[in-house]
């Protein structure tokens, strides 16, 4: 299991090695399409480190695809070993297509992308700094995360008699990909999708000089916290949840719990600096 100890700045991550699918360095050539999603009943794909062993739980199933007319391939060429991605939406990619979030992230900048560049791209840039600049571009990238957040968490359930369950009355198929960056300034890449409920999370620090692997899981909702900090100044958490019934309290005993948690059933994925919701 993974678990994250309270205090802890960096991110605990399973230490794997990725095998890309990616040309030779050089010039590399990298094809963008356009994802479409299929149906599928998908459990959780997990990759799990403990310090000193891997495994993994899941394998991810091959899929053929076919090319269709209306789906048009652009080529990028550089003299590189990873070729940016042009800019376009986030692809939408479940959990038994942890490969292609895989190739997808490797194609992101391997470098300090600016606040414009990032929201050219569609990131979400986590910013820490406290300057007008700064300011201006985080009250930005926190309405992307919002926006994100309240689409995929809006209360329109209806209930299927039928099936005895609960459906939103408009399917939600939806992906971000938020940026950060590590003290040495290294990216940290983490892709989110919803896709109607069920929610699909890979952290990517492969471009990290001491991170170097990747956790993935999936998860059942996002739970926003209220804490506050040394000088009283109140602020909100974002997590993702595998148990839907779970409450606020819970969650804050469990991260403030000295033994760690287990980021398999629970995993901070954003924050934001004032407080978000209703007192």
């Amino acid at each position: 299991m993974v678990y994250i100890r309270k205090g802890m700045v960096r991110k605990v991550v399973a230490a794997v090695v990725l095998s890309l699918g990616l040309t030779s360095c050089g010039s590399a050539a990298v094809s963008e399409e356009k994802g479409h999603l299929e149906e599928k009943g998908a459990t959780a794909g997990k990759n799990i480190g403990d310090g000193n062993a891997m495994a993994v739980v899941s394998e991810t199933p091959e899929v053929n695809e076919e090319a269709s007319e209306s789906s048009k391939e652009k080529e990028v060429t550089t003299d590189s070993c990873f070729t940016e991605r042009p800019v376009n939406d986030i692809p939408v990619f479940g959990v038994e297509e942890k490969d292609k979030v895989r190739d997808y992230l490797a194609g992101l900048p391997n470098r300090n992308l600016t606040y414009e560049e990032a929201e050219e791209r569609g990131l979400i840039r986590r910013i820490w700094l406290n300057r007008e600049e700064d300011k201006k571009y985080r009250e930005k990238f926190d309405k992307q995360w919002l926006d994100f957040y309240q689409l995929v968490t809006r209360d329109d359930l209806k209930w299927n008699a039928e099936k005895g369950e609960a459906y939103h009355d408009l399917a939600v198929v939806e992906a971000i990909v938020i940026l950060s960056y590590t003290t040495e300034g290294d990216p940290i890449y983490e892709y989110l999708s919803c896709i109607n409920g069920e929610y699909y999370f890979y952290s990517d620090s492969s471009k990290d000089e001491y991170g170097g692997g990747y956790y993935d899981g999936s998860y059942k909702d996002i739970r926003v916290v209220h804490e506050k900090d040394s000088e009283g100044n109140e602020y909100s958490r974002f997590y993702l949840v595998n148990n839907k019934k779970i409450t606020e309290e819970k969650i804050k005993k469990i991260i403030a719990s000295e033994d760690g948690y287990n980021v398999e059933k629970i995993t901070e994925v954003y924050s934001l600096n004032y407080f978000f919701g209703k007192k």
